[in-house]
């Protein structure tokens, strides 16, 4: 009886890990078909691939889907739901969305402008591993004042620090 149980116990334990990495999997196919949809120019293909992982949280399908919104690539350009897709991308990580996150700050893109927040998101753009974010970081600083610098730096810092449990 005890080796049934464990058993049972083992087979829940096991199953939805089973189920995670299949459901992983499948959204790894999903972005590269859409990925793949993309680069052949069919948009509304990708979009159809993209949009439901989005919708699940998937970080490089929120970026995407900004892009064709910031883009209006098979949907009308619509900068708030760019920025929408953009953000909650950008909040989980995804650097090229921190990347154009920093951009629409800088540039008052559907936002109102604030140097301080486009440093913050080039900055963790470019730690993140994201060459373009260090031109990006270049060009905010251009003209920015030491307060609006020490502000970006220290919403970067809670920004990393929040994530890593600190």
């Amino acid at each position: 009886m005890r080796a049934r149980s464990r058993f049972a116990l083992g087979a829940c334990l096991i199953g939805p890990l089973v189920v995670v990495a299949l459901s992983l999997q499948a959204m790894g196919q999903d972005f590269g078909a859409g990925r793949a949809a993309y680069n052949r120019g069919n948009y509304a293909e990708a979009l159809g691939h993209w949009r439901p992982l989005a919708e699940r949280n998937d970080p490089r399908s929120q970026a995407a889907l900004g892009f064709m919104y910031f883009r209006g690539l098979g949907v009308s350009a619509d900068d708030d739901l760019a920025l929408n897709w953009f953000r909650r991308a950008a909040e989980k990580g995804q650097v090229e969305a921190q990347f154009y996150l920093g951009m629409f700050y800088f540039h008052g893109r559907g936002v109102a402008r604030d140097v301080a927040r486009a440093f913050m998101w080039c900055e963790l753009a470019l730690t993140g591993g994201y060459e373009p974010g260090l031109q990006c970081r270049q060009t905010v600083t251009e003209g920015i004042t030491p307060e609006q610098l020490s502000e970006g730096a220290r919403l970067a810092a809670a920004w990393h620090a929040a994530r890593s449990g600190r």
